[in-house]
């Protein structure tokens, strides 16, 4: 019954000459059923304004590192290091990294061995060696801990496609397309 049309509308049943009276059109949406009885919801006929038709066009790629629409190879970028020092389960050290800052940024560890083995968190921040995870990792990070790691990529056209991975080939993204700064602004009225 999913997308099923629904009329509700009024009559006079004493003279149905008159026609009828439409109060609600729309359709069926999600249908769940229990043991006595189901419940349908019914869906207006704006609810089709809410749906995304197409592609979505943003300034950021819509590819994710490493997926058949990005191309790019993993394995060859792919470190493995053990923690030189915890600071929280949230934030640790490899004084082994000499990779640029935030080239990790975005990245995604996965522990290999310690109490975190096979958890995997993204990475928010890197810099010196030192690492900040996005959200702490359910159990401690401790001392020799050790991981798997690739470099993180935060979407953009020219620090991450062009520069760092060479793939602006295969960007995903729209930088060029005016936001709404621009289409909100003073549509190029000299300001006074």
């Amino acid at each position: 019954w999913d997308g099923a049309a629904v009329d509700i509308f009024e009559v006079n049943y004493a003279d149905l000459t008159q026609g009828v009276m439409n109060l609600r059109t729309g359709t069926i949406g999600n249908v769940s059923a229990g043991r006595v009885m189901f419940t349908a919801e019914l869906r207006g006929l704006a609810q089709k304004l809410q749906q995304a038709l197409g592609r979505v066009f943003t300034p950021s790629c819509q590819a994710n590192l490493g997926d058949a629409e990005c191309g790019v190879d993993l394995g060859p970028l792919t470190v493995t290091g053990a923690v030189t020092l915890a600071t929280s389960a949230r934030a640790f050290t490899d004084s082994s990294r000499a990779e640029a800052s935030d080239y990790f940024g975005a990245g995604l560890i996965t522990w290999t061995g310690g109490a975190n083995d096979g958890q995997q968190m993204e990475v928010r921040s890197f810099a010196a060696g030192a690492f900040e995870l996005v959200l702490p990792m359910p159990f401690a990070i401790a001392i020799g801990d050790t991981y798997s790691l690739v470099p993180g990529c935060r979407k953009r056209a020219i620090t991450d496609c062009k520069t760092k991975f060479n793939n602006i080939v295969n960007f995903r993204g729209h930088p060029y397309v005016p936001g709404n700064d621009k289409v909100l602004g003073n549509a190029g009225l000299a300001s006074v």
